[in-house]
């Protein structure tokens, strides 16, 4: 195939209340070319039936995150609105 992995997240749930994402890693040379974005819009679909989901990141991706929706709490964890979408 030749293929090379550009991009991995993944999520933990119990595929009711509460969803974790997890590992939200974009390989440098691809960064800005929307593959961070790709991840969270399908893991978010794969989501789409689960009540709240969070996700922890680094305070330097918080702007990336709240270009997507997410919201900031008071716990330092990112928190997407399911409600609202």
């Amino acid at each position: 195939m030749g293929g090379r992995l550009t991009g991995f997240a993944r999520s933990l749930t119990d595929g009711v209340y509460s969803a974790l994402i997890q590992d939200v890693v974009v390989e440098e040379s691809t960064r800005g070319r929307g593959v961070g974005k790709a991840l969270i819009r399908v893991l978010l679909h794969e989501l789409r039936d689960v009540t709240g989901i969070s996700l922890g990141c680094e305070e330097g991706l918080v702007p990336f995150y709240e270009s997507l929706g997410w919201e900031r709490d008071d716990c330092a964890v990112m928190i997407f609105d399911t409600e609202s979408d």
